[in-house]
């Protein structure tokens, strides 16, 4: 469904597009190209690699050579949802329903967490991680975290009542018991880091404070699933240290060795085929750990480091111009956009950095959808007076 209305969403916004350059109504904004032209520059790099090097022989490794060329139709397909609001802006009286927009995002953000605590606590019998019909429990907390903090920025506007500041600490715990259950570390860690972030910017100490207290008592609250993954990370750090790497983050930093090896060794880029030949031959003179091997492959648990490994130097400064193409543009532009894009392109490399979201076709385009909707308030809350809230 997800993938379906990504799709649905694409041609429409082709369609409008199409209708409002017949009607005269786009706006033409050359500041566009300071995200547009790195964007379709790391496209051509993605198309030469694909052309270039061939399928690989193994049946297993193809999995992943089509999600580099679906990463390639998804960004294709995405350009119309990211051109739309920039070339066709709101009208400019148009005062957005903030009330309601806001009361829709913290309902479905309200909902999420309590359906994820509810499932929780009916499974509860010895199992750490929440499983909903096989969905993976990453992705599940790549959703909610954005998911998240998104009405808790738009709301962190102006200024607060005291009971709207009691509400707002109760559904903080609420978000961060959900996220929580999932079992995901690194979403436990960015949900924490961004909402202090978040608080800090608008209300300064007072807002760190706040949102403190909140985080202290989500804590507390939830000490059983937080000190269960405290104590993977810790068992997981004294069998590294033993040299056993067949643990979560063992493999992580044995993934992340031969990701940086394997620029080195072919700084050109090189085919999925021959990157696994290579992280064998690596392993074989002991250079990479072997717990890499179970990894070779899905991906390498990060997308710099995995764009490395196959596109080389090139897939990896491509890359990295993208984002910084959206901060310039987010940075020129101003206002709303500015929080809003911060929040999406934070998730990007917060996440791409914990596991590698561009090969995982369901994240990367909840990212895109997530830009694609920064693109789209920023102008209406604008109009809302959102540089007027003050601290």
């Amino acid at each position: 469904m997800g993938r379906t209305l990504f799709y649905e969403l694409s041609g429409i916004s082709l369609l409008l597009l199409l209708v409002g350059w017949w009607q005269g109504y786009l706006q033409y904004d050359k500041r566009i190209w300071l995200w547009l032209a790195p964007l379709l520059a790391y496209l051509a790099i993605l198309q030469l690699w694909l052309w270039r090097f061939p399928s690989p022989v193994q049946d297993d490794l193809n999995p992943v050579h089509f999600r580099y060329g679906y990463q390639l139709k998804l960004w294709l397909c995405s350009l119309p949802i990211l051109l739309l609001p920039m070339l066709w802006p709101a009208p400019t009286g148009w005062q957005w329903p903030r009330r309601w927009l806001l009361a829709g995002l913290w309902c479905a953000s309200v909902v999420l967490a309590t359906a994820l605590l509810w499932v929780r606590i009916r499974t509860d019998g010895g199992v750490p991680r929440v499983t909903l019909n096989g969905i993976v429990e990453t992705l599940m907390a790549f959703l909610l975290v954005p998911l998240h903090l998104l009405p808790l920025l738009l709301t962190l506007r102006g200024r607060l009542r005291s009971w709207q500041w009691a509400m707002l600490l109760l559904v903080v715990l609420l978000q961060f018991g959900s996220v929580v259950v999932t079992g995901t570390r690194a979403a436990m860690i960015g949900y924490s880091i961004a909402v202090v972030a978040i608080a800090v910017w608008r209300y300064g100490w007072r807002g760190l404070l706040g949102m403190g207290v909140a985080l202290l008592l989500g804590l507390t609250l939830a000490w059983g699933g937080v000190a269960q993954r405290m104590a993977d990370v810790k068992a997981d750090l004294h069998q590294y240290e033993q040299g056993k790497m067949m643990t979560s983050l063992g493999i992580r930093f044995s993934l992340w060795d031969f990701g940086w090896q394997a620029l080195q060794e072919r700084p050109g880029g090189q085919s999925l085929q021959a990157r696994d030949d290579l992280m064998k031959k690596l392993v074989a003179e002991k250079r990479v750990d072997h717990a890499a091997l179970g990894m070779s492959t899905i991906h390498l648990h990060n997308d710099t480091l995995e764009l490395g490994s196959t596109l080389g130097w090139a897939g990896v400064m491509g890359w990295l111009a993208v984002l910084l193409g959206f901060s310039l543009y987010t940075w020129q532009r101003g206002g709303a956009l500015v929080p809003l894009m911060a929040l999406s392109l934070g998730e990007v490399f917060y996440f791409g950095l914990a596991d590698s979201i561009l090969c995982n076709w369901q994240a990367h385009a909840q990212a895109l959808l997530l830009i694609a909707i920064s693109f789209y308030l920023a102008p209406l809350l604008d109009n809302d007076g959102w540089g007027r809230g003050g601290r």
